[in-house]
């Protein structure tokens, strides 16, 4: 999401689990994107969200909002869950 306030610029990226906030999924471009010395990120991670499986559709209900200002992710806090492997002889 891009905010824009007189001149200031800030971008959001906002994060949902019905678990608790210990850790959310990015994507690369969400990480290049909050590193750029260009953007100013803002984190908006809410968790502990509920969720009624009985209506249809499902209603999203509660959570607490976490905020983190300025956001850029470390190195140190990244972990890889995932990885693209290209086969051997294919071309793209």
């Amino acid at each position: 999401m891009r905010c824009l306030r007189g001149t200031e610029e800030r971008h959001v990226e906002v994060k949902g689990t019905t678990g608790a906030a210990t850790s959310v999924e990015l994507t690369i471009n969400e990480v290049l994107h909050a590193r750029d010395k260009d953007n100013t990120v803002d984190l908006y991670v809410v968790s502990d969200i509920k969720v009624d499986a009985a209506t249809d559709p499902y209603t999203a209900s509660g959570g607490t909002v976490s905020h983190y200002p300025d956001w850029e992710p470390a190195e140190g806090d990244l972990r890889p869950r995932k990885y693209e492997y290209r086969l051997p002889g294919l071309t793209s």
